[in-house]
C-alpha cells in the first residue's frame, strides 16, 4: 500500500514537472515568434536639415570696355586671360582723318555747357535756384492759410460762420499744398536732369579728347581699369575687324570682386534666409567648401533658387559647375527619435511605445500609441510634441514584422531598456 501510494505521488510529480516543463517550452516558443523591435528613448537635441544645389559660376562685378572711336580694332588678350589692372586690352586705329578744329569747337562747348550745368545743380543742392524761391513762397502761404484755417475753425464751432466759409478756406489751403508739393517735384526732377547732362557732357569731353588724341596718334590703346578674367568677346570683334563708336568690344569679369552663381534647391528647402552661410566647391578646380552667402531668394517656376556670392583664392575663370550646400540647425527640441519611428494614419502622425505588464511568468510587452504633432525633421530624425506623454517612453523604432497597437512584442539588443538585455 506504501508503495503504491509512493508510486501514485511520483507519478504526480512526474506529470506536474512535464506539464511545467511544456508550458515553460511552448511560451518560449511562442515568445521567439512574436515581433522583435528595438525601442529607443526620446532625447533633447537639435534637428539639422541639409540641401545640395548646383549653379553656374559668374563674376558679380564685370567691367565691360566700349570702342571710344571708330577705326581698325586689334586685340591684344583673348578669352578667358587673366590681366592685370592696367594690362594691354586692345588698339584701335582710326577710320580717317579728323577734323580738329571742329572737335576743339565741339570740345569747348560741351566743357561750357558742363559749367553751366554743374553751377546750376550747385546752386539746387545750396538751396538758391528759383525752385527755392517758389517753394519758400508757397510755405510762407501755407502757413498763413493754415492759421487762417485755424480761426475760422473756431469760429466755426462757435457759431459765428456758416459750413461754406470753412470748406472755401479748407479749399484754398489744399490749393497751396498741391503748388508747394509741385514746386517741390519741379526741384527734384531738375536736379535729376542736371545730374545726368553733367554726366553726359563729361562723357562726351572724353569723346573729344580721345578722338583729338587719335587724330594726332593714328590710334588709341586701351588698357584694363581693375585686374580680372576676360569673360567675353562680343561677336564679330576679331583682330582686323572695323567697328563703330561705343560698340561694345569685351567684358572682364574682376577677380577682386566675389563670384556669383544662382542655384537650383530641393522643393522642401524651406528654411533658407537672405544672409545664411553656406559653403561652395567648385570639383573642377579642386575648390572645396569655400565660404559663401545667399544675397537673394528667387521663387521660378514653383521652385526655389538661391544667389550665392562667395570667393575662392584658386583660378576660376567663370563657367565652371559649382556644388552649394546648405545647412540649418534649429534650436533644442525636448523630444527627438530617429525618424523610422514615426507613423501616420488618416488620424495623424502617431508613435508606438512598449509598455511593460506584468503575467505570470514574468513581464510581458505590448505596443501602445501615442499621438504625436511633428514639429520639424531632418533626413534622419524628427522632432516630436507627445499629446499623452507624462513620462520617457522607450518608443519602437524598428521592427522585424508589421505592428499595431496592442500587439505583443519582444524586444531585442539595441534597445534601452536594461533589464531585457
Amino acid at each position: 500500500m506504501d508503495t503504491n501510494k509512493k508510486l501514485i505521488i511520483k507519478i504526480g510529480a512526474i506529470f506536474i514537472g512535464v506539464l511545467l516543463f511544456l508550458t515553460f517550452f511552448s511560451n518560449t516558443i511562442y515568445n521567439f515568434n512574436l515581433p522583435s523591435v528595438v525601442v529607443e528613448y526620446p532625447r533633447e537635441g537639435a534637428i539639422t536639415r541639409t540641401a545640395t544645389g548646383q549653379g553656374v559660376v559668374d563674376f558679380t562685378a564685370k567691367d565691360s570696355y566700349y570702342a571710344k572711336i571708330g577705326g581698325q580694332i586689334e586685340l591684344l588678350v583673348a578669352e578667358g586671360e587673366i590681366v592685370a589692372a592696367g594690362g594691354l586690352l586692345y588698339t584701335v586705329t582710326a577710320a580717317d582723318t579728323l577734323d580738329e578744329d571742329i572737335i576743339n569747337l565741339k570740345l569747348s562747348k560741351a566743357i561750357a555747357d558742363k559749367a553751366f550745368a554743374q553751377q546750376g545743380l550747385n546752386d539746387l543742392r545750396a538751396g538758391k535756384s528759383e525752385y527755392d524761391q517758389e517753394i519758400e513762397k508757397a510755405r510762407l502761404a501755407m502757413e498763413a492759410a493754415r492759421k487762417e484755417l485755424a480761426d475760422l475753425r473756431l469760429l466755426y464751432e462757435a457759431g459765428a460762420i456758416a459750413q461754406k466759409d470753412l470748406d472755401d478756406q479748407q479749399a484754398a489751403f489744399d490749393s497751396l499744398d498741391i503748388q508747394y508739393q509741385q514746386q517741390s517735384e519741379r526741384k527734384q526732377k531738375s536736379r535729376q536732369e542736371l545730374e545726368k547732362s553733367v554726366r553726359d557732357l563729361q562723357y562726351q569731353i572724353e569723346e573729344y579728347e580721345l578722338a583729338l588724341l587719335a587724330g594726332a596718334e593714328g590710334e588709341i590703346t586701351v588698357t584694363a581699369a581693375r585686374s580680372g578674367i576676360v569673360r567675353e568677346i562680343s561677336g564679330g570683334v576679331e583682330t582686323g575687324a572695323y567697328i563703330s563708336p561705343n560698340e561694345l568690344v569685351m567684358k572682364i569679369g574682376v577677380s577682386d570682386e566675389n563670384l556669383l552663381a544662382v542655384f537650383a534647391l530641393p522643393e522642401n528647402t524651406d528654411y533658407l534666409n537672405i544672409g545664411d552661410a553656406v559653403t561652395v566647391s567648385i570639383k573642377s578646380r579642386n575648390i572645396y567648401n569655400a565660404p559663401g552667402e545667399i544675397t537673394r531668394l528667387i521663387m521660378e517656376d514653383g521652385r526655389l533658387k538661391a544667389a550665392v556670392q562667395f570667393s575662392a583664392a584658386a583660378h576660376v575663370t567663370g563657367g565652371e559647375t559649382a556644388e552649394l550646400k546648405v545647412h540649418n540647425t534649429s534650436a533644442l527640441y525636448q523630444n527627438i527619435i530617429p525618424l523610422s519611428a514615426v507613423r501616420s494614419d488618416t488620424q495623424g502622425e502617431y508613435i508606438l511605445y512598449a509598455e511593460r505588464v506584468k503575467s505570470s511568468f514574468g513581464y510581458e510587452y505590448y505596443a501602445r500609441r501615442a499621438d504625436v504633432w511633428l514639429e520639424s525633421r531632418d533626413n534622419y530624425n524628427a522632432a516630436l510634441w507627445i499629446y499623452s506623454a507624462r513620462d520617457r517612453r522607450p518608443v519602437i523604432i524598428n521592427s522585424d514584422k508589421a505592428i499595431v497597437e496592442g500587439d505583443m512584442i519582444r524586444i531585442v539588443s539595441g534597445s534601452d531598456l536594461v533589464e531585457t538585455r
